[in-house]
């Protein structure tokens, strides 16, 4: 039964009450129907009373000759109230509460301030005493009194522990999402993964937020089709996260509804490393196929010019090579002369003076690597002074 319901039943009652302690019936008869309607309506409201799922219990307030509050008197509880609180009505009501609870009065200004103003209260509390936990609203149904609708919910309390401690430990970053795109819940790994905190994601951020746009809108389609019972897209699949810093890491998503909800929750795993892992993997296969074919041209092309170009042709095909060029050295003047290449030159070898003396020209990848005998990697020619001039 609804808090409103309560209220109006406790106005109706009072209504014939006071109708009747006015003595304002003009007839004997008149008098018994309205006493008749009174125990009908008593009765009515007290089969309601004792079948409310609910534990229900009215309370009056005591204040002392100042009006501060010191104590309340239990004036009825049904029988949910009796079997919630393993309680008898016939040893508290009428008692008060400091006989009830040893001499103490629990919450008793949170109740004084509903009996007194008027305003409805919902709350959820642990009682140590009894060691269960209670969602409770409290509402005043005239004023000295209040009324409290209870139920225990130490079992979903525990519950919602276990399940808690489930989310927190499950070994991957993991959310909950809403309807609306909203991030109602994440865990711990998940704020280590993107960098920000609980407090700033949850019921704040969207997963939007969270996803390169280059994947976001296959992403949207997957969330709306997800809420959709006719449709049923990948509940397993690979996307880009961009974390607080900008960082952009692979991952791999796995995510489900949560029964009777519009709520999905995701569990997400970091494969940057394996996906770089792959990638490496997939650069020094390709680099060793085109060995492979260079060592077939070997035998195959008689001419050298030919055999140089080829090289160069097979190389460029490699993954990430932008630019390739063989040269010949010339042991009299130390130069090198370029021969072949491919790729992006634009110009490039034909502006350059390559040699392999100690000279300034000399002092450059190429020149380094005849005069040492070793490979040389320059990782960013841009600033590598080695690259000059």
């Amino acid at each position: 039964m609804g808090i409103r319901q309560r209220q109006n039943q406790f106005k109706e009652l009072k209504a014939i009450r006071e109708e009747r302690g006015k003595g304002v019936f003009k007839n004997i008869v008149k008098h018994k129907e309205v006493e008749e309607e009174l125990k009908e309506a008593e009765k009515k409201h007290q089969r309601v009373f004792e079948k409310m799922a609910d534990g229900f219990i009215l309370y009056k307030l005591i204040t002392d000759k100042n009006g501060h509050p010191v104590d309340y008197i239990i004036r009825e509880i049904n029988r949910a109230a009796e079997k919630i609180l393993s309680w008898n009505r016939k040893d508290v009501e009428g008692k008060k509460a400091t006989e009830v609870y040893n001499g103490d009065t629990p919450f008793i200004e949170r109740y004084a301030k509903i009996a007194q103003t008027g305003k409805v209260k919902h709350v959820t509390d642990y009682y140590p005493r009894l060691k269960k936990w209670y969602e409770i609203t409290s509402f005043c149904p005239e004023k000295g009194y209040f009324a409290n609708i209870f139920r225990d919910i130490t079992a979903l309390k525990e519950l919602e522990e276990r399940y808690h401690t489930v989310f927190e430990n499950t070994g991957t970053a993991t959310m909950v999402i809403e309807e609306d795109m909203t991030v109602s819940m994440v865990n711990t790994h998940f704020g280590k993964l993107s960098g920000y905190s609980k407090r700033e994601i949850e019921n704040k951020m969207k997963w939007t937020d969270f996803v390169i746009p280059e994947d976001l809108e296959r992403m949207k389609k997957y969330h709306i089709a997800r809420r959709k019972s006719t449709e049923k897209p990948p509940t397993e699949y690979e996307f880009r996260m961009i974390d607080r810093k900008g960082k952009i890491k692979d991952m791999f998503l796995k995510t489900g509804m949560i029964p009777n909800t519009k709520k999905s929750i995701v569990s997400l795993t970091n494969i940057t490393r394996r996906k770089r892992a792959e990638e490496r993997i997939v650069k020094i296969q390709s680099l060793r196929n085109a060995i492979s074919n260079i060592n077939q041209l070997l035998v195959r092309v008689k001419s050298e010019s030919e055999l140089f170009q080829q090289i160069c042709n097979l190389l460029i095909e490699v993954e990430e090579i932008r630019f390739v060029w063989i040269g010949l050295t010339n042991s009299e003047n130390f130069e090198v002369k370029p021969v072949a290449q491919a790729g992006f030159e634009e110009g490039y070898l034909s502006s350059i003076k390559v040699t392999w003396d100690d000279s300034k020209y000399g002092n450059g990848p190429t020149g380094t690597a005849l005069k040492t005998f070793q490979p040389f990697i320059m990782r960013n020619i841009e600033d590598d002074p080695k690259f000059e001039p």
